[in-house]
């Protein structure tokens, strides 16, 4: 659970949550302080106190919340069912209720009123928050699903070279022909051979019949390797008979192309390039 929350936080987004730690503390400080000393009709409330107020109200709400959250989390997984968004909106609630707790609880005035001054600062710390999550988490989520669809991309071609390996062992060592032979045999899916990129386009990989696994004493032969089309031109995962992968950019892959024992797998790309 928590490897899956991590894998949404990227090293460009330090600096947009530090701002935002400094300017929640800053702001919400400031404006506990100012609500303070208006409804106390005294000037000599501290600002370091406050600071520890919302310091203090934060880490509980942080804690609550995130209890909230991670326990829905775990009933979801039970259950085999998502629960993100009842989860979500659940530790919100909690999380600003405990904060308002706290605050209450270390402010001079009743409730009332400690309630009243709360508010400005718990409308800071929203919309802060807000604007954190939008800088931060947005252009993550996105990066995140394009991360997931490379990964996928590459389970593709992993599946194409166990899918050979598989029928190379029960023919004699002799390679499938072409994919739709591996297809034919039940040794892979047709739905696995559709580029995660391009799902609607067709088989999204080219395969060349190689000996799988690679016969020892002779160097690594590309196998199979993503469209040209599936990155738009910018490279290609590639898949040797060795089970090596390796991410090239266009002019790597191209480079590649040239080296001898990929002769004939460029000519067949090419072949099919015309086509």
């Amino acid at each position: 659970m928590l490897a899956a929350l991590s894998s949404y936080f990227y090293p460009w987004q330090m600096p947009i949550i530090v701002v935002f730690m400094v300017g929640w503390l800053l702001a919400s400080s400031y404006l506990l302080t100012r609500g303070l000393r208006k409804h106390l009709d005294v000037k000599r409330v501290k600002f370091g106190r406050s600071v520890l107020v919302i310091l203090f109200s934060g880490a509980a709400a942080v804690m609550a919340g995130g209890v909230v959250y991670m326990l829905f989390q775990a009933i979801g997984q039970r259950m085999e069912t998502s629960l993100l968004v009842p989860s979500a909106i659940l530790a919100a609630v909690i999380a600003i209720s405990m904060a308002y707790m706290v605050i209450c609880a270390m402010s001079p005035l009743p409730v009332g009123r400690s309630l009243v001054v709360a508010s400005l600062p718990m409308g800071a710390t929203a919309l802060l928050a807000i604007l954190a999550g939008v800088a931060c988490f947005v252009p993550a989520y996105i990066q995140r699903q394009k991360d997931l669809r490379d990964m996928r991309s590459r389970e593709c071609l992993a599946r194409i070279y166990e899918a050979s390996r598989l029928y190379a062992s029960w023919n004699l060592n002799r390679p499938a022909s072409n994919l739709q032979v591996l297809v034919d045999a039940g040794y892979i899916k047709e739905k696995d051979l559709a580029s995660p990129l391009r799902p609607d386009e067709g088989v999204g990989y080219f395969y060349y019949p190689r000996r799988v696994p690679m016969p020892e004493g002779e160097s690594p032969q590309m196998l199979a390797c993503d469209l040209r089309r599936n990155y738009e031109g910018r490279g290609r995962n590639v898949i040797f008979n060795n089970g090596e992968f390796r991410w090239m950019t266009e002019e790597e892959f191209q480079r590649n192309l040239t080296v001898r024992q990929n002769a004939d797998f460029a000519e067949a790309l090419r072949a099919l390039d015309k086509d």
